[in-house]
């Protein structure tokens, strides 16, 4: 696998970014979109691909994603919870740490 040969895209009817080797789907983040808040509740990568930072990259789109469409997020994936708590520029789209009016 060559860095270059990833590509990372939203494919919202499928409710999820997607990581892609050429044609082969190698990782995926799912979301649900609500009313209030986007959850986030499962976030994959094949095992070959494992321990390059695909899942990083992953989350670094759906959140980017996020603030450009404006939005509240619910983290309930463990490793898209541990991500957000290690990216404190993001913390304003947490709401788990907001009060819902």
């Amino acid at each position: 696998m060559s860095e270059s040969s990833i590509n990372i895209r939203k494919n919202a009817a499928a409710s999820r970014f997607e990581a892609w080797d050429g044609e082969s789907l190698i990782g995926q983040l799912d979301f649900d979109k609500q009313e209030k808040f986007t959850l986030y509740p499962h976030t994959e990568v094949d095992p070959a691909y494992r321990g390059q930072g695909l899942a990083n990259q992953l989350a670094e789109a759906a959140f980017a994603d996020l603030r450009a469409q404006g939005g509240m997020a619910y983290p309930q994936c463990p490793f898209v919870a541990k991500w957000l708590s290690k990216h404190p520029e993001y913390a304003d789209l947490d709401a788990r740490g907001h009060s819902s009016d």
